[in-house]
């Protein structure tokens, strides 16, 4: 950690990564988090899949229908379990902004609220890694400490 440029919020870092290794433990079904998106709403995604299988479907090569039709099934679930996804960043938001986070401030509000640096929230934030072990070593190195 830079402590010229940063005051990282540790407690709430911790917190965020403790999360992220509780959902990472889970079966990609029941997972909230997904590191690809801010926050995704699962229903919207069940009816994009499904509208991209109506249009499409039959144009696609057997691997590209099957990987479909397990996204689709793993939405699916998802609907069923709790409705959304979200990333580090939303999470953050989620848990710690006294009020609703419009969609593009996200990254702002959860770098602020974590008081990482720009840079120190891009690591973070636009790492697309299903690896929890990864999102927390980044952590850690920014925070100068184990979480």
């Amino acid at each position: 950690m830079n402590s010229e440029t940063s005051k990282v919020n540790v407690p709430l870092l911790r917190k965020a990564i403790e999360w992220v290794e509780s959902e990472g433990a889970k079966p990609l079904e029941e997972r909230v988090w997904d590191q690809a998106f801010w926050s995704r709403n699962a229903s919207e995604e069940v009816e994009n899949i499904r509208g991209f299988l109506f249009e499409y479907g039959d144009t696609l090569g057997d691997d590209a229908r099957e990987h479909h039709q397990r996204q689709l099934a793993i939405w699916e679930a998802r609907a069923d379990h709790c409705g959304t996804t979200m990333c580090v960043a939303g999470y953050v938001c989620d848990i710690a902004s006294p009020e609703k986070v419009e969609l593009k401030d996200v990254e702002a509000t959860a770098a602020a609220l974590l008081g990482l640096t720009r840079p120190e929230a891009s690591r973070i934030f636009f790492n697309m890694s299903d690896d929890p072990a990864e999102i927390r070593w980044i952590a850690e190195e920014i925070s100068g400490e184990r979480l």
